[in-house]
């Protein structure tokens, strides 16, 4: 159960859930009181369709987001004065954390977590299999959360894959934007173990890294959202926000700054 504010539109993501799924979703709303959103999450749903609802209510409920209630998702207003620097270094004027995502959105995960075992499953030969994150921060954090009721999926964090002794493993990834964390993560598997495959939540690379297929195994992705390219020479006063490494939420100059202070005491 999900609660609009008092006297405040409906998020376009509500009603875009209650358009495509009105069987398991329905609205409840009285005079005086905050509109609720219900949703019975259906027990079987096909892949197809909960990729469908994902990349529709997604990029619908960032654009309804812009007003600066989110966590999760940011763009510049002037892509050339104010930028992102990510966590792999890159510059960039659009921005989403998925572990912000999830904590904002409740249903969001809830719906993330069935797309992304079925896309595991794609995969799957056996009855278990291992899943590789491809960053020891937010995309550890992210699978330990989607992955922590399902008994045949084992997450194992990156710097503890030497210890596989064989197998078959899944590379996992919160989003992928240019594609060189998670392409140096598979080429760093140890050779005994065999990489089916590559699982992102949001596939954010610009149509001309797609078209350049820089990842050499199977990929598969819950959301495909083509973002602008990396900024490679920003103005020399450009303000560059930067991101929390281990949620990656967008963080203020103020706790940047903190977190640097932190830092520096350890």
């Amino acid at each position: 159960m999900l609660e609009a504010p008092l006297d405040h539109p409906l998020p376009v993501w509500w009603s875009e859930l209650l358009h495509f799924y009105p069987w398991f979703a329905t609205l409840e709303r009285e005079p005086g009181y905050p509109a609720r959103l219900r949703v019975t999450a259906p027990t079987h749903l096909s892949p197809e369709a909960t990729l469908e609802a994902m990349n529709t209510s997604i990029p619908n409920a960032a654009k309804s987001s812009q007003t600066g209630n989110t966590t999760w998702y940011w763009q510049s207003v002037a892509p050339d004065a104010e930028l992102i620097r990510t966590t792999s270094g890159g510059l960039v004027s659009q921005f989403i954390s998925v572990n912000a995502l999830c904590l904002q959105e409740p249903v969001a995960e809830v719906a993330m977590a069935l797309a992304v075992r079925q896309l595991i499953d794609r995969f799957r030969s056996g009855d278990a299999i291992s899943v590789v994150t491809d960053t020891a921060s937010s995309s550890y954090l992210l699978a330990k959360r989607l992955f922590r009721n399902d008994p045949r999926v084992e997450v194992i964090h990156p710097d503890d894959a030497s210890s596989l002794l064989s197998g078959e493993v899944v590379v996992f990834a919160d989003a992928v934007y240019a594609g060189r964390l998670v392409s140096k993560r598979v080429a760093d598997l140890p050779e005994r173990l065999v990489c089916r495959g590559v699982v992102a939540v949001f596939d954010l690379r610009p149509l001309s890294i797609r078209a350049a297929a820089l990842l050499k195994c199977p990929f598969e992705a819950v959301v495909t959202w083509p973002f602008p390219e990396e900024v490679r020479a920003p103005h020399p006063d450009a303000d560059i926000l930067e991101v929390a490494e281990i949620t990656n939420e967008v963080l203020t100059h103020r706790l940047a700054a903190e977190v640097r202070g932190y830092k520096s005491l350890l």
